[in-house]
């Protein structure tokens, strides 16, 4: 934007420039054209005084001649009269000849003296236009190197603008991402308790309920017993009234009592234990469920910080060594980029330590080295280079490396993190045309 300005600025400037030579052309054209008209004029007026002049001269000659033969006529032949009139009548003629001629000789020179005037008068003309023509030049140019002076601050200061804003811009970003990151892992953490509350609420809730039943069962059996020995002893006291055959009676049916309640007994006893083995087992499924689902988001996590850490090389990589150069917005975009995919590896840890997982599986030096490495300078790009990893497994399929290595998991991440080559390796691998 900088450049156009400054280019738009010139070619303002160009323009006026070239108009301004235009203008000037065309005034001194103009000018020159009427110097010449005057001079035309000039000429053609002192011709025309010339030939009056002569016209004059002619017509006083032959008016003098006229008189001359009319004075000549009217006297005798020879006589001294006539000789002295004869005379006269040709100093008469000579001297209208004489003035005629001093007559067309003045007029000419007058005539030559309006046309050295208007050639006077047209040359200064012409220069006085060609002096107004160069300074307007001198004006246009003088105003264009001003408009591209004037272009060239403006831009200047839109450049320090745009880069003041651009920093606050990051600023706030920043904040912004650290705010987010500060709730998301407060989510986490509230999200772990919560389920962990959950697990130990259903456990709980399985074992009051199995209690409640067992001891709802020996209240039902002690009670069924005293049902059975009130009944029993009213039968034997009715027996031994009535007689002994009543009693005898009496007897059998508080056996048959006794075996009925302790049936009943034992049911209640089973009913109850199947019930709070049932308890136990949702609690049990329950809690698989969400240990599934805390390792669901461990590989997801996994996947996701594998994912973002080789793209952070790459990316770097491609800083150094590919084909955009520092002049380019490509490459700019780049830096951007790199700021980017550092902030969401830093998200992505941050939720591996949220998760409890840095204790068995912590993170990897090379990684933080890779996140502490500042984002290439401008000065520091190598140009195109190909890269010369190829026999290597891809970093993104993590099939292939658990088929190759046997592991999974935090595990899996963890070697891939630390056997996958870095940027700056693979950067040392390539040759620098």
């Amino acid at each position: 934007q900088v450049e156009k300005a400054a280019d738009d600025a010139v070619k303002q400037g160009e323009k006026a420039v070239d108009d301004a030579k235009a203008e000037a052309e065309k005034t001194a054209d103009a000018a020159k054209k009427q110097a010449e008209d005057a001079v035309k004029d000039a000429q053609a007026q002192a011709e025309k005084a010339v030939d009056d002049a002569k016209t004059q001269a002619e017509a006083a000659v032959a008016d003098a001649k006229k008189q001359a033969s009319e004075a000549v006529a009217g006297l005798p032949a020879g006589s001294s009269q006539a000789q002295a009139a004869q005379q006269k009548a040709e100093q008469a003629v000579q001297d209208a000849q004489d003035k005629a001629e001093k007559a067309v000789g003045d007029a000419r020179k007058q005539a030559e003296a309006a046309v050295k005037d208007a050639t006077d008068k047209a040359e200064k003309a012409a220069d006085d236009a060609k002096k107004k023509a160069e300074q307007a030049v001198k004006d246009a140019e003088d105003k264009a190197r001003k408009a591209a002076d004037d272009a060239k601050a403006a831009a200047d200061k839109a450049v320090k603008d745009a880069e003041a804003k651009a920093e606050k811009a990051v600023q706030d970003a920043e904040k912004q991402a650290d705010k987010a990151m500060s709730d998301a892992k407060a989510a986490a953490e509230a999200a772990v308790k919560d389920a962990e509350a959950q697990v130990e609420k259903a456990v709980d809730d399985a074992r009051k309920a199995a209690e409640q039943a067992v001891h709802d069962a020996e209240a039902k059996a002690e009670k069924a017993v005293e049902d059975a020995e009130k009944q029993a002893e009213k039968a034997i006291a009715d027996a031994e009234k009535q007689a002994e055959q009543a009693a005898e009676d009496a007897k059998k049916a508080a056996e048959q009592a006794v075996a009925d309640v302790e049936k009943k007994a034992d049911e209640a006893v089973k009913n109850a234990e199947k019930a709070a083995e049932q308890a136990m087992a949702d609690a049990k499924k329950m809690a698989d469920q969400l240990m599934q689902q805390a390792q669901q988001a461990l590989d997801a996590l996994t996947a996701s910080a594998l994912t973002a850490v080789n793209g952070l090389k790459d990316k770097l990589a491609d800083q150094l060594y590919g084909p955009n150069s520092p002049l380019t917005q490509a490459w700019q975009n780049g830096s951007d980029q790199i700021k980017d995919l550092k902030k969401n590896v830093m998200g992505l840890l941050d939720d591996h330590d949220a998760g409890g997982c840095s204790d068995n599986n912590p993170i990897p030096g090379a990684v933080s080295d890779l996140l502490n490495r500042a984002a290439p300078l401008a000065d520091e790009w190598k140009g195109v280079a190909e890269k010369a990893a190829k026999s290597l497994p891809d970093p993104h399929d993590l099939e292939q490396w658990a088929d190759k290595t046997g592991k999974s998991g935090s595990d899996l991440v963890k070697h891939v993190m630390d056997s996958a080559p870095s940027a700056k390796s693979l950067a040392n691998m390539v040759p620098v045309p």
